[in-house]
């Protein structure tokens, strides 16, 4: 019989820890409650967020990253809907770091460091933990994020 990658004992281990540690890190919130407690997030139907409103944040952003008029404006690319005059969404970046495990509100998000979830609120921007530390978002709105992000079930607003 020809050997095989699985045929010696420390690869054997080593797939499955590292299948294991992946199983766990999609787990959601929803799925790992507090203590006895258990939550079910219903992840709500998002439409497409106005035109306007996107290209306003778009425009926002460009002046809040200073970036010089030479380079291209970033682009949403993802809308996870809004909460409480929070718009919260991912630029359309094409990123090519590891995704990693934030945890906000409880929450496992798993995302590139480089491409991060973003709240805006009347012209000023947040990563979305500081949106929830600064009480813009609550945790249960944090608790549906999260859902939407692991299911994909945001909006692709194709710009």
């Amino acid at each position: 019989m020809k050997p095989t990658i699985f045929t010696n004992k420390r690869t054997r281990l080593l797939c499955m820890v590292l299948l294991l540690g992946m199983l766990m890190g999609v787990s959601s919130c929803a799925a790992t409650p507090g203590e006895g407690e258990e939550t079910t997030v219903e992840i709500p139907e998002i439409e497409q967020p106005d035109a306007a409103l996107l290209e306003q944040i778009e425009q926002d952003y460009h002046a809040y990253s200073q970036i010089g008029e030479e380079h291209k404006p970033e682009t949403i690319g993802c809308y996870y809907g809004t909460y409480n005059g929070c718009v919260v969404f991912m630029f359309g970046r094409i990123v090519v770091i590891s995704a990693q495990i934030f945890r906000i509100a409880g929450c496992p998000f798993k995302f590139s460091a480089a491409d991060p979830i973003y709240v805006w609120k009347d012209g000023e921007f947040f990563m979305l933990g500081e949106a929830y530390d600064q009480a813009l978002l609550t945790k249960e709105q944090i608790q549906t994020i999260a859902a939407i992000h692991e299911n994909h079930a945001y909006v692709r607003t194709g710009r």
